[in-house]
């Protein structure tokens, strides 16, 4: 009687043991070839569906509550797995209320049906009574649960009453996300478990937003991506594959094996015609791929890839502090985890830096942001990243601040607007301060400070001209392996950046930001105008120490080298 409790527990318990012992779905590869009436398999999660599950293993150890945002390629069974769990957690729980919502009107009918097999392959003795059943819904009364599946096109149930589990799917081409969310997720206490998986559509939209909140922490979801490679089924038995492209170096290093990128060549020619970027909207290698730009994108899959090599944690993260009544030369450096300021290389007392800076004006929401970058000019590596919202006096005193750090790098900041003429005026020291700041690009082909006064010869002007000039930049360092972008928003911009099937300009999608990336690409374009301008430090080369005769004699024969080894110290994060 023991084994048999013991038993009993286990499934119910386990919804893996438990689906992969009684439930059964269509044969994949009977779907995929489309030949006849799909033979059924047991319910075996595969490796995508297994990395979801280990996600919740992990939250329920940690006792964190299970928040799931699924970015996932098509045809992964995601969907059906989450709905087993669902119906499980249903069958096996009393007193809960349990929801799918679908993205089309017929899709509940057809996920019902399924739901009743799954309930009729399941032995009496764990299968609970079935009280009644309709179009959308399957109530146990014994438990007082229900299971019910909704269409986000449809009406939603009441929701009056606590969900202890609710399943967004395909949430990306919802019309309503923002009033179902509304709807629904106040009604799940903490100890519920919310899973919301779909795959990708446009940037910018509430999928979009929804998805890279949770990877950048900000909720608390947990959000989890799943590339096409991950399905065994997509390859190409046997099959060899010759001369490589990077882009598919690429997906061998990620992941993927030769047959399937036979596989991958083979369905764009024969299925799409050979059009390579509706396969990687289908089946995204990357979450950048997975969301449409809404125009035709500027940079290529390639360029994004290569971009995204060179993006990391950086070394320091706080705050740069400055005091609107005094000189910027008098900042300090706070350390904070969630700090606007990220510093990926102290400063060297004997190398140039140059700042770039995108400018907009306010504090608010609704208001673009204030970016940039310190790079430097002998190594060509990103050394600070700074992005936030501020007024425009402040922005330029980080901005002096920042420079001052950097060894008086030559600041950048872009001109086309109010604001963005108000803080070179301010960095000129027109605007009262008791300070000005000497190191100001010059626009036109002159890189020596003109005293001038007219605020046209000052910092960086964005015109088609010289936005064109930026890309084409942009596209041949990046694409060279010569351009470091170190921050992932900006790369992330870079990717969502369109040409705009209307106007023709290069810009970011609606309800989007491109600031960051315009810091970058200004910063890289005048950081290599100013490399010609400098001399740029060279360390010495470290003569070896001759400690015998045998060194001394190879020495004299010019057997050993003077090693070029680079002796410069590290160097301190300071308060000044």
């Amino acid at each position: 009687m023991d084994r048999i409790a013991s038993q009993l527990g286990k499934y119910i318990r386990s919804p893996i043991f438990f689906m992969s012992s009684y439930w059964t779905v269509p044969k994949r590869q009977d779907l995929l070839d489309g030949s006849g009436k799909p033979s059924r398999v047991p319910l075996i999660p595969n490796k995508a569906q297994q990395i979801i599950w280990s996600k919740i293993e992990e939250r329920l150890k940690k006792k964190q509550p299970i928040r799931l945002a699924i970015l996932k390629a098509r045809q992964l069974g995601i969907s059906t797995f989450v709905c087993a769990l669902a119906q499980h957690y249903a069958m096996t729980h009393p007193d809960v209320y349990v929801l799918s919502i679908a993205d089309k009107l017929d899709l509940p009918r057809q996920w019902l049906r399924r739901a009743k097999i799954w309930y009729n392959q399941t032995p009496a003795p764990l299968r609970p009574h079935l009280a009644a059943s309709n179009a959308k819904e399957l109530f146990f009364d014994l438990l007082q649960s229900r299971y019910y599946i909704a269409s986000a096109e449809g009406k939603l149930p009441g929701t009056g009453f606590a969900l202890q589990f609710l399943h967004y799917s395909e949430v990306g081409y919802w019309q309503n996300a923002d009033s179902v969310q509304e709807q629904t997720f106040a009604s799940v206490p903490r100890s519920g478990i919310i899973i919301i998986e779909s795959t990708g559509n446009q940037v910018g939209d509430w999928w979009y937003n929804f998805y890279y909140r949770a990877k950048e922490g900000i909720s608390n979801f947990e959000a989890i991506f799943l590339p096409w490679y991950l399905e065994p089924s997509y390859a190409i038995k046997g099959a060899k594959v010759d001369d490589l492209t990077p882009y598919e170096e690429n997906l061998l290093r990620a992941g993927a094996t030769i047959e399937q990128i036979a596989w991958r060549r083979e369905y764009i020619q024969s299925k799409l015609a050979g059009d390579e970027e509706k396969f990687t909207r289908q089946f995204p290698a990357t979450e950048q791929e997975a969301f449409r730009s809404g125009g035709k994108n500027v940079f290529t899959a390639e360029q994004v890839a290569q971009a995204y090599k060179t993006v990391r944690e950086p070394a320091w993260r706080g705050e740069i502090l400055t005091s609107m009544t005094d000189n910027p030369r008098n900042f300090k450096l706070v350390e904070s985890e969630g700090g606007s300021l990220q510093i990926f290389e102290k400063p060297n007392p004997n190398y140039h830096y140059c700042i770039g800076a995108d400018v907009q004006w306010g504090e608010s929401e609704a208001s673009d942001y204030d970016a940039a970058f310190v790079e430097c000019l002998e190594t060509g590596k990103v050394a600070a990243f700074i992005m936030g919202r501020w007024q425009m006096p402040h922005w330029a005193q980080i901005l002096a601040a920042l420079g001052y750090y950097y060894n008086t790098a030559t600041i950048a900041p872009e001109r086309n607007s109010v604001a963005a003429e108000g803080v070179i005026w301010t960095l000129l020291g027109r605007n009262y301060q008791n300070w000005r700041y000497p190191k100001i690009y010059v626009s036109a082909k002159m890189l020596s400070l003109r005293s001038t006064g007219r605020i046209e010869d000052y910092g960086w002007k964005t015109t088609n001209q010289t936005k064109t000039a930026l890309v084409a930049f942009t596209m041949k360092q990046t694409a060279a392996g010569e351009m470091d972008w170190a921050v992932e928003v900006a790369v992330r911009q870079m990717a969502a950046w369109i040409t705009d099937e209307k106007t023709l300009t290069l810009t970011h999608p609606a309800g989007q930001h491109d600031d960051a990336l315009m810091a970058r690409m200004i910063t890289a374009y005048v950081a290599q105008q100013l490399r010609n301008t400098v001399e740029l430090y060279s360390p010495p080369p470290k003569i070896e120490k001759i400690d015998n005769m045998a060194q001394r004699v190879a020495r004299q024969a010019g057997l050993l080298e003077n090693s070029q080894e680079d002796e410069q110290e590290e160097i301190e994060l300071v308060e000044v």
